[in-house]
């Protein structure tokens, strides 16, 4: 018998080809904006430039060197605050040109908790920003690489993957990795990310993200912030050289899936030793810095971590502590109050960052600096 000549022959694939960088844009929101820095805390994985066919769709790892980034200038050359916000498990931070959400390129389906959206729009994190009473910047890298977990919680890698299940780690340094600690790798993200925002325009907008020229080195203060998972790239930046030498507040949102208190404990060392040399120190002015700490019981088989945090920031920071059990309108009292606040809340895990961040926004850097 003969080849079928009546059945099509099919079509042949086309060749997977990957762009070698994604471009940054500038939303016609006017106010969201998504960057590819060289110095992003995935930026390797991203460019390995593997291009895989999967169900009719070419996937490649590009989109784990993205950052969201929200700008709200109150002049265009005042000196802004800058939110950083690190997020935890099933998470991303793309979106499209009209700052809506938009499925990673590595993603064969959509996900993303809260409700399938990217992760700055689910939190809520341009209105958590806003709610600071001055200019602000905020940013979300992506740091976390899709895989999926066994039954002794080890992380396999997965590519494409539908979710993003475990944190990279890092901001310059992974969880696990050997590779020494860099302390000046959030410093360096936030310096490339001014330098890629200043001047960027699309056709839409009246002007451009950014239109000065900002380092890291002179914002006002730093929302240092995470959430869940978010904890291996938060503690270990908790001790960056930006952190140690801006204004910060510390946020820890339900992350106590690991013990920080020696990482948050050096963070607090470090304000000790500034408050003795006059430069500022925890407090509650302008140029002082802050500690919040938020957990819901239910999120952990055991809240051992988070109640021995509470524990230390008590013991550390005794006369400048608070401790308290609800919701937001709770912390909102206590940050009035006090610099240091542990929160135990009923408030459901995914629902923290849109409840909490926006009080610590709005109280931060409110009280008059120390003469």
């Amino acid at each position: 018998m003969g080849d079928d000549k009546s059945k099509p022959k099919p079509t042949p694939a086309a060749v997977c080809t990957p762009p070698l960088q994604r471009a940054d844009f500038f939303a016609t929101d006017c106010k969201s904006a998504l960057l590819f820095p060289d110095s992003a805390p995935l930026a390797d994985l991203a460019k390995a430039h593997q291009c895989v066919p999967r169900k009719g769709k070419h996937h490649t790892p590009l989109d784990l060197q993205a950052l969201w980034a929200h700008v709200r200038m109150k002049s265009a050359n005042d000196t802004p605050a800058v939110l950083v916000f690190l997020h935890g498990f099933y998470g991303y931070v793309t979106i499209d040109a009209a700052g809506k959400t938009a499925t990673p390129d590595w993603a064969t389906t959509a996900f993303g908790k809260p409700g399938g959206l990217c992760t700055p729009l689910g939190y809520e994190t341009a209105k958590s920003a806003d709610a600071y009473t001055g200019s602000i910047i905020a940013i979300v890298p992506e740091i976390a690489w899709p895989g999926w977990f066994d039954k002794d919680m080890n992380h396999h890698p997965s590519f494409p993957g539908s979710n993003a299940a475990v944190q990279a780690g890092t901001l310059g340094h992974a969880a696990k990795s050997t590779l020494p600690k860099d302390t000046a790798a959030l410093g360096n993200l936030l310096d490339e990310c001014l330098r890629r925002l200043n001047g960027l325009r699309n056709s839409t907008c009246p002007g451009p993200a950014l239109s000065q020229e900002l380092k890291s080195t002179g914002i006002k203060r730093l929302f240092l912030s995470g959430h869940s998972g978010a904890h291996h790239a938060l503690y270990p930046s908790a001790t960056s050289t930006l952190a140690l030498n801006r204004p910060t507040d510390l946020i820890l949102l339900d992350c106590f899936y690991a013990d920080g208190r020696d990482q948050v404990g050096a963070f607090a060392k470090a304000m000790e030793k500034k408050a003795n040399e006059g430069k500022g120190g925890i407090g509650m002015g302008a140029d002082q810095s802050r500690i919040i700490a938020v957990w819901n019981t239910k999120s952990y088989r055991s809240d051992k971590l988070s109640e021995a945090m509470s524990s230390r920031l008590r013991d550390t920071f005794k006369g400048q502590f608070m401790r308290v059990n609800g919701d937001e309108n709770a912390a909102r009292k206590a940050l009035e109050k006090v610099p240091v606040v542990a929160v135990k809340t009923d408030v459901g895990h995914f629902s923290i960052p849109a409840k909490f961040l926006p009080v610590v926004l709005q109280t931060g850097g409110a009280s008059p600096a120390k003469p």
